[in-house]
């Protein structure tokens, strides 16, 4: 019968369901907050290696490398931006789902929304970087040193920030160290007398702020 069939439809949904639950450890919202992190440690990791490139002694970056930058800092958005799907619906099956609690799945959309705005903002860096490094391959020495010294700064904001986020979602990192380091960028910044090279370093300055501002305390 009709009753039959439907009965039938709705008790193989809840196996299947429950099925997930024992398959894939963790909740929807436990499972979207461990890929996050590994996602903002992956931006971090991308933003030490460019401040390490930058802080040689004699830097020379191609065109090609920082569009390798950018390659990467784009895949790394498209992830994050999945990942916000999956929180979202978490949250959304906390309506009918007695497993997922809705105040905890609130918090990591939360954070993945934090966490999808910095994304955006690592690729505009890494934009910046390919247009930049399009027109010459070094940067004066000053602006090198400010940007390196800005850009592990702000890594670091990102991985204390996951760490954060492990025990208490959504929850904001401490800025001190990037204060500290935004501060020696301006003074450096300040001593470059040429207007383009100030204005590449004052824009990732103000993309490293924003990043700063959505994490930071």
């Amino acid at each position: 019968t009709i009753e039959n069939r439907l009965l039938g439809v709705v008790i193989g949904g809840i196996i299947a369901m429950s099925l997930s639950y024992f398959v894939r450890s963790g909740t929807p919202q436990e499972r979207a907050l461990k890929a996050g992190i590994e996602q903002s440690r992956a931006m971090a990791a991308l933003l030490h290696g460019i401040a390490l490139k930058l802080s040689g002694d004699a830097p020379e970056v191609s065109r090609e490398q920082a569009a390798k930058w950018l390659a990467r800092a784009e895949f790394i958005a498209a992830e994050v931006a999945r990942i916000r799907t999956n929180a979202d619906s978490a949250l959304a099956g906390a309506k009918w789902s007695p497993m997922i609690d809705r105040a905890e799945a609130q918090s990591i959309v939360k954070q993945m929304e934090m966490t999808e705005v910095t994304a955006d903002t690592v690729v505009n860096i890494c934009r910046e970087l390919v247009l930049t490094f399009g027109k010459s391959q070094r940067l004066p020495e000053l602006l090198a040193t400010a940007l390196a010294g800005i850009l592990n700064a702000t890594a670091l904001v990102i991985e204390e920030q996951a760490e954060v986020a492990q025990d208490v979602p959504a929850a904001q990192a401490d800025d001190e160290l990037f204060e500290q380091k935004r501060d020696e960028a301006i003074a450096e910044l300040k001593s470059i007398d040429e207007t383009q090279p100030l204005f590449i370093g004052g824009s990732i300055l103000r993309d490293a702020e924003k990043i700063n501002d959505i994490l930071g305390q």
